[in-house]
């Protein structure tokens, strides 16, 4: 970023287009992974995680895991609508993409509760990565109601 607006980084040789992640429409997203860790007061045996995959086409999948075990216990599957998906990828990179005097992102701080790893997909294979706390913050807060509608999981109070 220069002057807080994105500027192209990437560019094809052949016809000289250019572009940046921060500039890609939402359509160019081809996945969404969000992670939520328990923080606090349990055991790194009883630490639970969920992680949900999300993709254009409307599948939506939960991995539960319990511990530091890299097999998960639980997985759910689910199908939306793909307009349902992309209203939401339409959110996130609407503010990803946006100069940084307009980004208006809300980081919430806990210390004990749930933390969140949110990996964004892009069709050139590049990843946006956002970490923070689930504690009703920007990111945290679009991706936990989109996360409640299909799964009924809520991590915040």
């Amino acid at each position: 970023m220069i002057d807080g607006m994105p500027h192209e980084d990437y560019g094809c040789l052949d016809c000289g287009y250019r572009w940046s992640k921060e500039l890609l429409p939402a359509t160019q997203i081809t996945k969404i992974r969000y992670k939520v860790v328990e923080n606090g007061p349990c055991t790194i045996d009883f630490q639970q995680s969920w992680v949900y995959e999300i993709y254009p086409d409307g599948r939506c999948k939960e991995y539960t895991y319990q511990g530091q075990n890299r097999k998960y216990q639980f997985k759910m599957e689910e199908k939306v609508s793909e307009k349902k998906v992309y209203r939401l990828v339409c959110s996130l990179q609407k503010i990803i993409g946006a100069p940084l005097w307009e980004k208006n992102v809300v980081e919430g701080q806990v210390c004990d509760g749930c933390s969140f790893n949110l990996q964004i997909t892009y069709a050139d294979k590049r990843k946006e990565i956002i970490n923070g706390d689930v504690a009703g913050g920007t990111f945290d807060s679009i991706l936990e109601k989109f996360v409640c509608s299909i799964f009924g999981r809520r991590f915040t109070t």
